[in-house]
């Protein structure tokens, strides 16, 4: 998508317009899974969430969300499991924005014995708006409980201004992108 690049309002609001008609909607989708590493059906596709803002379509995950691999539960209490298994992360099952820490899961974190500062990456791009990315500083940190195993933190506000903000995270070259409209 062409948001963002130092484009003027106009140019830019063509350019979005152009960009969701190609892709059939602004609702973040993952990109196509690799072959999974756990049985089950393939991720279908967000279902848009109509809004009050017609220019913002936050991303409502699938239900059933992503199968996640290993022994962790396939339901999770915040919500929905969306992603692929190289990178997920759980979303409201509404699309509802809700603050929180930036937490995400990958089959390639060997947790924080092996990896004490995951080089997760958060950016939060604004689409409605003309203004500065934010994007995470440094590093992330791990945590690990007993039901969502070891998980990555990255270094990211928890809160963001208010507006439509497209959400993209990167961990060793996967990337996971979703839109939120924060209030």
């Amino acid at each position: 998508m062409m948001v963002g690049l130092g484009l003027c309002g106009s140019c830019r609001a063509l350019c979005l317009a152009l960009a969701c008609a190609i892709s059939s909607g602004c609702g973040a989708t993952p990109r196509p899974a690799k072959e999974a590493t756990a049985p089950g059906p393939p991720t279908p596709t967000p279902t848009p969430k109509p809004t009050s803002t017609p220019s913002c379509t936050p991303t409502v995950p699938p239900k059933p969300g992503l199968r996640v691999p290993g022994d962790r539960p396939q339901e999770h209490p915040a919500g929905v499991w969306y992603g692929t298994p190289e990178l997920w992360t759980v979303l409201p099952a509404t699309g509802e924005y809700r603050p929180r820490k930036s937490v995400w899961w990958s089959v390639r974190f060997g947790g924080g014995q092996v990896e004490q500062r995951p080089d997760v990456r958060v950016v939060a791009r604004r689409l409605d708006a003309e203004q500065a990315p934010i994007i995470s500083a440094g590093p992330g940190t791990n945590a690990h409980t007993e039901t969502d195993g070891w998980f990555m933190i990255a270094n990211f506000p928890t809160h963001l201004p208010s507006g439509c903000w497209e959400i993209t995270a990167t961990y060793r070259g996967e990337w996971l992108r979703y839109v939120v409209e924060a209030p």
